[in-house]
């Protein structure tokens, strides 16, 4: 039985130095090296359940979502953790490899600028946070949609919404509809 255990060990040291190798050719400093390793240890125990080599293209985009939803995570390491799975399921040959669209998950990791339309904003309600004589952008938006908005209100009291959460919906429906009038 110690036999088992030794090739299984080597088996799996075999498979990081295969990685790590992965991550030269692709000129990954040696400094991060270490990074990519924990950001696809991290992945393989959030997945443990499901074999590398069998995991489809919805475990991916399962874990990428939620990595993505995690507060204050910087752009440049969520690329990191995209490089990092792409690099652990090209060295176990998994079926997903090709399946993923990698480009997009490292494209989606680009903070949005706070000018961009879908950002929530302080000034967008609190006439102090804006400049004197400017109108708020949620003001645009309810002269374009007033009859929408309204709507919308109605239906919000009719489920005796608290009156924050009307505010927030309201100002979340303003904001895409500006981002729609912008596309």
């Amino acid at each position: 039985m110690p036999f088992a255990k030794t090739s299984t060990d080597q088996n799996i040291a075999r498979f990081w130095e295969r990685y790590q190798e992965k991550l030269r050719e692709r000129r990954v400093k040696q400094t991060a090296m270490r990074w990519y390793v924990l950001r696809a240890e991290e992945y393989i125990k959030a997945t443990q359940d499901k074999r590398l080599k069998t995991q489809d293209a919805t475990d991916v985009t399962r874990y990428l979502e939620k990595m993505g939803r995690k507060d204050r995570i910087p752009d440049w390491q969520f690329r990191q953790i995209v490089d990092a799975i792409q690099n652990l399921m090209e060295t176990a040959d998994a079926d997903c490899l090709h399946a993923v669209d990698w480009e997009y998950w490292r494209n989606s990791a680009q903070s949005l600028p706070e000018s961009h339309p879908t950002v929530a904003r302080e000034n967008w309600i609190l006439p102090s946070t804006r400049p004197a004589g400017q109108a708020p952008l949620i003001d645009a938006a309810r002269k374009l949609h007033a009859k929408l908005l309204d709507d919308l209100v109605k239906a919000i009291r009719q489920r005796h919404y608290s009156i924050r959460t009307e505010q927030a919906y309201l100002a979340w429906t303003c904001r895409f509809l500006l981002f729609l009038a912008s596309m």
